[in-house]
C-alpha cells in the first residue's frame, strides 16, 4: 500500500487550540511488511547500531546529557554542534529536572500499547517544553540565529529516555502523515503508534506468540515495538522502499522452494 493512497485511509482529527486538523491515518503495517523492513533495517549498521537501546537513560548524571549529545550526533542530529555541547547540556539538565525528572513522568516501564490519555498529556507537556529550547547557535549574513532542539531532536532524546513507549519521527514521517512537528502532532503521532500496535497485537495472536514476542521474530531482540515501528516508517517512507505485496511473496516462496533439498 503507498503511503499516500489517501483512499485506503481513516480520516482522524487533531485539535490544535481553535483550529482543526484532520490527517490520515494509514493501515497498520502487516507482520511480513514488518518483517521486510527490519529485515532491511539490520544491514545498515550505523543505523542499527545506533538504534539499539537496551534500558531508559537517566538524564540526571551530567555525562549522561553529553553522552546523549554525541549519540544524536552520531544519529544525523546535526543541530546539536559539539562546540555548543555545554550550552545544549545545560538546557536538557534544566527540562529534565522540571519535566522528565520528574516523578510524574512516565514509569520506565510503560510501554506505547499502555500508554493512557494521562500519559500522552505528560508526553505531550514534556515535549512542548523541550523542542523549541536553544540546541546551537549558527551566524547567518553577520546575525546570530538560536538552532532549536526541533521536532526530530526532540523525538529522539524522549526515545531514549523511554524506549518502550515514545516514538521517533522524521520530517518525511511528518510530512507523509500531515504532522507539523508541533506537540499535538507528536501526541496524535503516538496514538497512531498505539493502533498500529494494537492491530499488530492482533495479527501477533493469530500466528500463536504475542506482541512482547515481535522483536525477536524480527530478528530486532534489542528493539522495542514503538521501535520496529520506526525501524518499519524510516525504511518504507524516509527511504521509500514499498514492502512486498502478497504475489510478490508468493514469487518469492516459489523460488526459494524449488532451490530446497
Amino acid at each position: 500500500m503507498a503511503l499516500k493512497d489517501l483512499s485506503s485511509y481513516d480520516a482522524v482529527d487533531m485539535h490544535r487550540g481553535s483550529e482543526r486538523m484532520e490527517i490520515a491515518l494509514p493501515s497498520s503495517p502487516t507482520l511480513a511488511g514488518l518483517a521486510f523492513a527490519c529485515h532491511i533495517f539490520t544491514g545498515l549498521d550505523s543505523e542499527e547500531e545506533a538504534g539499539r537501546i537496551e534500558a531508559p537513560l537517566d538524564l540526571t548524571p551530567d555525562a549522561s546529557r553529553k553522552g546523549l549529545l554525541c549519540w544524536l550526533n552520531e544519529w544525523g542530529c546535526r543541530q546539536f554542534k559539539k562546540e555548543y555541547h555545554d550550552k545544549a547540556a545545560r538546557q536538557l539538565d534544566c527540562w529534565h529536572k522540571k519535566e522528565a525528572g520528574s516523578r510524574l513522568f512516565l514509569p520506565e516501564n510503560k510501554n506505547l500499547l499502555s500508554l493512557t490519555a494521562t500519559d500522552l498529556d505528560t508526553a505531550e507537556k514534556a515535549y512542548d517544553a523541550l523542542w523549541r529550547k536553544t540546541a546551537s547557535i549558527r551566524e547567518v549574513k553577520g546575525k546570530q540565529q538560536h538552532v532549536t532542539f526541533g521536532p526530530t531532536g526532540t523525538a529522539k532524546i524522549l526515545f531514549r529516555l523511554r524506549p518502550q513507549a515514545l516514538m521517533i519521527w522524521d520530517g518525511q514521517i511528518r510530512d507523509s502523515f500531515g504532522l507539523d512537528g508541533s506537540a499535538p502532532s507528536y501526541r496524535k503521532y503516538l496514538e497512531m503508534g498505539k493502533i498500529w500496535l494494537k492491530e499488530l497485537d492482533e495479527e501477533c495472536k493469530r500466528h500463536g506468540f504475542g506482541l512482547e514476542s515481535l522483536p525477536e521474530r524480527m530478528g530486532r531482540s534489542k528493539s522495542s515495538p514503538a521501535k520496529l515501528l520506526d525501524e518499519y516508517l524510516w525504511i518504507t517512507v524516509t527511504l521509500k522502499h514499498k514492502p512486498p505485496g502478497r504475489d510478490q511473496l508468493a514469487q518469492w516462496v516459489m523460488w526459494a522452494s524449488a532451490v530446497l533439498p
